[in-house]
């Protein structure tokens, strides 16, 4: 009986091992998409605020500053993935799995927040009657808007991942585990 509920206890492990492997090579992935958006627009950026004048260089300025916050919150992401801790309890994978989960809901929420604000500063602008105002408004509303669309489908892009992962695999995990009188098990088909 005790090297049955071993193999079991190790075959659980083994599943949850897997798993966490998975959401952490989604996530190393999701902010290396991140990074390589955040280079382009930083040389994108650089190149515009060096070649452009008036609301197109407004627009290349906020670009540039916007990723380079981008670039500093994706690389220690991608770096914190790659070294992420993947042998968890079950209770532990659960819970970072709906840290997950929230944290793309709450940065959707905001990056819905940043693509409004990019809305507002541009409707501002079409009032404004000081150029350089304008120039900043229209420049920093489109930026906002560019860049609060990306990252809004990047988050939603990883949630829907991470989501589909958990009810496809996690769930799984979790219908194999039985409580009952005699103990908690794991039924593991072979």
């Amino acid at each position: 009986m005790c090297f049955s509920v071993s193999t079991t206890y190790a075959q659980l492990q083994e599943d949850l091992d897997t798993y966490n492997k998975e959401r952490l090579s989604t996530q190393k992935k999701g902010m290396g998409v991140l990074s390589i958006w955040a280079i382009g627009n930083i040389a994108w950026g650089t190149v515009g605020v060096l070649n452009s004048e008036g609301a197109a260089k407004e627009f290349n300025e906020m670009n540039l500053i916007w990723n380079g916050v981008n670039l500093a919150l994706a690389v220690p992401g991608y770096i914190a993935a790659g070294k992420g801790k993947y042998a968890l309890t079950l209770r532990q994978t659960y819970k970072e799995q709906q840290k997950y989960e929230k944290s793309f809901l709450i940065n959707s929420g905001l990056d819905l927040g940043y693509i409004l604000g990019g809305l507002y500063l541009t409707e501002k602008s079409k009032t404004t009657t000081n150029k350089t105002n304008h120039d900043k408004e229209l420049g920093y509303g489109n930026s906002f808007m560019l860049q609060g669309g990306f990252l809004l489908l990047l988050d939603v892009t990883l949630y829907s991942i991470h989501s589909t992962h958990a009810n496809k695999k996690l769930n799984s995990i979790l219908d194999k585990v039985t409580i009952s009188s005699n103990g908690v098990g794991y039924i593991h088909r072979f």
